[in-house]
This record gives C-alpha cells, structure tokens and sequence, in this order.
C-alpha cells in the first residue's frame, strides 16, 4: 500500500469505521455535505399512526423523523405498523422503533420489485421532497398507489475540500454538494454506497466508480481500504 493515502467522507463515519482507516496508516477527512431537519408535527404523527396501510422507508432519516414524533407524542402509535425498508440501518432503525418489517432490500428498485411480488395495491410513503423517482415509477408502472408524505428535508453543505486520493459517497445528494465547490477528477477513485449513488456518479460522466457489496457503511469503508491493500 502507498504512503500517505487521504480519503475523503462525505460523512461523518461512525467510530468503529473511523478506526479501520486509522489501524491502517491512512489519512481520513470527514465532512458532513448534507443536513437534515425532520418534520415532527402532530398532524403529520397522527397521517401515520393512523394509516392502516404498510409504510415505506428508504431512508435512515424517515426513521428518525418517525422516532422524534413518537417521543414527542409520548406514545407508542407506531407499535403495530409494518413496513417495506431499505436493509442496513434503515432497518435496524425501524425496528428500535417498533415497527414490523415486512420485506427489506438493497435500494429502492429492489424494495419496489418486492412490494409488487407481494401484491400490495397501496402503501404509505416517508420521504423528502427531494428524491429519485425509481421506486414511485416503478410502483406506479404496476399500478400500485402511494400516499406521500414528506418528514424530512435535505439540507445541502457545499465546502471546498482539500486534495484527496478517494472519496466515499453514501447518496447522489452527497454528490451534488460536494461539485458545489469541488471537482471530480477522473483519476480519483469514488466508492459509492449502492448502486443509486453509483448512476448519479455515471450520469455525471464519472467512471472510476467502486460500488459497495453491501449498502452499510462498514461495507463500503472495508471496500476502500481492501481496494489500498491490494494496490
């Protein structure tokens, strides 16, 4: 492996994923290029805790913006829901919750293919405002309705960062931040989370893209400091 190799996160990594790189000798930046605020109202709460209709959650943040509602509301209205989940801590987040997990998949063209196998006709979506469109138009391809509500927003944090020899993206949003103020260059290699965040990077002309096995962020920290091991 080469000396003083820097990679750059588009996130604050989590302490065990931090010390991977670390116990290896490589340099880490940390840069959170995304915020977000949750929209814990009791209007909202009650849209959810109502429905008789399973939920979607795609995002770790939908989670969170459900279980900021459930503390605020100091009830447990979301015990007896079930849901279709993104696997990883999408997951495991609806479950500390209470909710039941139906299904769960990699990314949301998968998750969508399963709420079709499993003939549902109308399910109840948490997400953001701004967001990809490959699981509402897959679902709605099969005639599957969705109500939508948005819990959470996105809140872009451009910042110039300085020369790095990698860099790991866990969402196209994270992408889009970071060209605010930065530039891809091709000869950096970009490990993405998934394969969502890897199309964003593709359709954007970049190619030097490594794609996590699993969409969790040991996976993808694992991939890149296995890909400097090999060098």
């Amino acid at each position: 492996m080469r000396d003083k190799i820097t990679v750059l996160s588009a996130r604050v990594l989590q302490s065990e994923n931090r010390s991977k790189f670390q116990e290896r000798g490589i340099n880490l930046q940390e840069h959170n290029f995304l915020n977000f605020s949750y929209r814990a109202t009791s209007e909202l709460y009650s849209r959810i805790s109502d429905t008789r209709k399973p939920l979607i959650l795609t995002s770790q943040h939908a989670c969170l913006a459900l279980q900021k509602m459930q503390h605020q509301q100091d009830n447990q209205g979301l015990r007896s829901k079930t849901a279709y989940c993104i696997a990883g801590r999408t997951q495991l987040l609806a479950g500390q919750i209470g909710i039941k997990v139906i299904a769960s998949a990699s990314n949301s063209l998968s998750l969508a293919k399963q709420i079709i196998k499993n003939e549902e006709d109308s399910l109840f979506y948490c997400t953001t405002e701004t967001r990809l469109d490959h699981l509402e138009s897959t679902l709605a391809a099969a005639n599957v309705s969705l109500e939508i509500d948005i819990v959470y927003d996105k809140i872009l944090k451009p910042m110039a960062m300085k020369d790095t020899d990698a860099i790991l993206f866990f969402s196209p949003s994270q992408i889009e931040a970071y060209l605010m103020k930065n530039e891809l260059l091709s000869r950096i290699p970009i490990f993405c989370i998934g394969p969502t965040t890897a199309k964003a990077a593709r359709g954007l002309g970049y190619t030097n893209i490594i794609v996590s096995p699993q969409s969790t962020e040991s996976s993808i920290v694992e991939e890149c400091v296995l890909y400097y091991q090999n060098e």
